[in-house]
């Protein structure tokens, strides 16, 4: 019982201290693992009873059977739902991170995965310094010293990919958030980034690949519909012809 207390009292003093910050915070879901300890301790206490009670009756296993796959057959919809991939989210909480190794004040996705977006950049700025973490993967690894760095196109293969729109963010006005998507038929798996490069190919952005972009499909085949990107650029390079080049493909456009 004491334990079931501390749990409870645990949710309730972290769902305060985060009112503060929002109602949202303070309400959503989380911590699920104390939560399902809570419930093996209220199991727990009710053994004894269920052990007595399955001796004293014929009927009793036939009716806690019933009862165990009712329990199941209602949780049966909350476990389809976790079955399902959740792209969007996922990608937003990517983008944030590549926001993050950018030293982007983007407020809208670091919300995402940190209530503060000053604590997180200080906090993501010394981490990135010694590739801890998400910092030390290629997606997300020495972005922000790429930029305004030359960088040499090759023979990369042509390929398909658009600019859809580009947002300003207003507590970092010198950057922009963009959007598009980029595809080439022969590839094997979507590229995890794309570098944005200006006229004269130096690296004036950066974007992540694979956000859901089910509107590809009637065009290039169920393997474009995770084709789509999420990135930042130095706004004064909108202007520019832009390229996107990625480990796949490149391709050129402008807004």
């Amino acid at each position: 019982v004491l334990f079931i207390v501390f749990v409870g009292a645990g949710a309730f003093l972290t769902a305060g201290g985060r009112l503060a910050i929002s109602p949202e915070s303070a309400f959503s879901s989380r911590y699920t693992t104390p939560v399902l300890m809570a419930w093996a301790a209220l199991f727990c206490i009710a053994s004894p009873a269920m052990l007595r009670y399955h001796r004293t009756s014929d009927r009793a296993a036939l009716q806690m059977l019933s009862a165990a796959i009712l329990g199941l057959c209602l949780l049966i919809p909350s476990q389809v739902r976790a079955l399902i991939p959740v792209h969007a989210e996922n990608h937003q909480k990517a983008v944030a991170a590549l926001a993050l190794e950018m030293r982007v004040a983007d407020d809208t996705m670091v919300s995402r995965i940190y209530p503060n977006t000053q604590t997180a950049l200080a906090i993501a700025r010394l981490a990135s310094a010694e590739d801890l973490g998400m910092f030390g993967r290629a997606e997300y690894h020495g972005h922000f010293e790429r930029l305004g760095q030359h960088h040499t196109i090759n023979d990369t293969k042509p390929c398909a990919g658009k600019f859809e729109q580009y947002e300003i963010i207003d507590s970092d006005p010198d950057v922009l958030r963009v959007t598009g998507w980029q595809f080439h038929r022969d590839q094997s798996r979507q590229a995890g980034y794309i570098l944005i490069l200006n006229e004269e190919h130096l690296i004036v952005g950066v974007a992540l690949s694979r956000r859901a972009s089910p509107e590809l499909v009637d065009a290039y085949g169920h393997r474009a519909k995770l084709s789509g990107f999420t990135g930042y650029v130095r706004r004064p390079s909108i202007k520019d012809r832009l390229t996107l080049i990625s480990g796949n493909c490149r391709s050129e456009d402008a807004f």
